[in-house]
């Protein structure tokens, strides 16, 4: 009997994401993104400091310890660190540069907040002290590293909400006053998209801050009834803003904005709920890491990731023999790109050149995972798709033929 042949349209996968569901024949692609757990914190704590730097996830301190630890992707472990040298810091900004992470002001768990500038040392595991920001001390802003300069945004001084904006270069060791926001914002969803700073507040407001120009504009307001669940709880994914939401009952989700099509999208809600999480974002892999965070009774030390490249096929529809092909897109030539795929709960890994083509057995696949008769029964197939992130290296992923035959 020959293959009938179902085409899906050869989209790409922001534009998947974006999109919500693509209907296919005989199956259905949902495309929500997935979660994995990993290894936990070793503390528990809510509102870190987080940020990926040199291919490792580094957290420090949030309330109430002054722990540092690493999170080595390749082993699932982590390494404990020198400690925070000073007080307690939550809702700190944190931003990473050349080997090194930047803990800006922040609030010391009940002494206060501060103005004082922080570097850990990655090669030495040693933390230094660094010229304190001169405007002034505050807690609940962003900090975000552009072109070798840290910028230090917004935030809250325990009576006013800042629309405050100074810059610390790396090189001098100075900072200096910048235009401050239009709108005073704290509690802010930061990610550093083409040199830009895009900030959005509790307040529901998106400003953009150019640093070359010194300028800000804006862009649209937040979905009604969301907004960030502490300071920095977002980062860059594919040219996208994502961050952790939460709404009036303290329901946590994820949520993205995407300068593309000035545009914000509702994502899936945190499978563990919590706020005051730390966030970052694995540039190797797309990966957003969630840490830590409050559930409304206890501090966490969970680690999850979401992954935004995961497309779900549900292909009950479809006969035991059923063959994906599939296309990866974008990138640079003579980067591989590895992605998993899992049916039925068993899992394997798929490399691919961008723009190669691989197939998937799925017949094969059954007869591992576990016993299938013919196109009777469940089944439901997972693509996750980890993405090279950075601004010059985007992949996206292309169902381009899904083919089927009935089974004897």
């Amino acid at each position: 009997m020959p293959f009938p042949t179902l085409r899906v349209n050869p989209t790409t996968l922001g534009t998947l994401l974006c999109a919500g569901a693509l209907l296919l024949t005989g199956s259905t692609l949902l495309a929500q993104g997935s979660f994995e757990t990993n290894a936990p914190v070793p503390y528990s704590c809510y509102a870190p400091q987080t940020r990926f730097l040199d291919g490792k996830l580094y957290t420090v301190s949030g309330f109430a310890s002054i722990n540092a630890a690493a999170w080595n992707p390749a082993t699932n472990a982590w390494t404990m660190l020198a400690s925070f040298p000073g007080s307690i810091r939550q809702y700190a900004g944190v931003a990473a540069s050349n080997g090194k992470l930047y803990l800006v002001g922040g609030d010391t768990g009940g002494s206060g907040w501060t103005n004082t500038l922080y570097a850990y040392t990655v090669a030495s595991n040693s933390w230094s002290v660094l010229a304190p920001m001169p405007g002034g001390s505050r807690y609940n802003l962003a900090a975000d590293a552009v072109n070798g300069k840290i910028y230090a945004i917004g935030g809250f001084e325990g009576a006013v909400v800042l629309d405050r904006v100074e810059e610390y270069d790396i090189a001098t060791n100075t900072w200096a006053m910048k235009a401050p926001m239009p709108i005073a914002a704290q509690y802010l969803m930061t990610a550093v998209i083409n040199d830009k700073v895009y900030v959005a507040g509790n307040n529901g407001t998106l400003q953009i801050y150019t640093p070359v120009t010194d300028s800000w504009s804006s862009g649209p307001a937040m979905p009604a009834g969301w907004t960030p669940t502490s300071n920095q709880g977002a980062d860059c994914v594919a040219g996208k803003l994502i961050g952790v939401a939460r709404d009036a009952s303290n329901t946590a989700r994820l949520i993205s904005y995407d300068p593309a099509t000035l545009s914000w999208t509702l994502l899936p809600f945190l499978p563990s709920n919590r706020w005051a999480t730390g966030v970052a974002v694995n540039p190797n892999t797309g990966l957003m890491h969630i840490v830590s965070g409050w559930t409304g009774a206890s501090f966490s030390d969970l680690h999850e990731a979401y992954n935004p490249g995961a497309l779900r096929l549900d292909v009950s529809a479809l006969a035991a023999s059923a063959l994906a092909t599939l296309q990866t897109s974008g990138g640079r030539p003579n980067v591989i790109v590895a992605f998993l795929v899992s049916l039925n709960g068993f899992q394997t890994t798929i490399y691919s050149s961008p723009g190669g083509f691989v197939t998937l057995d799925l017949k094969a696949m059954h007869q591992i995972a576990t016993t299938y008769a013919n196109s009777a029964g469940a089944a439901s197939l997972t693509l996750v798709v980890p993405v090279r992130m950075g601004q010059d290296e985007r992949f996206s992923f292309k169902p381009l033929i899904l083919r089927a035959a009935v089974s004897a």
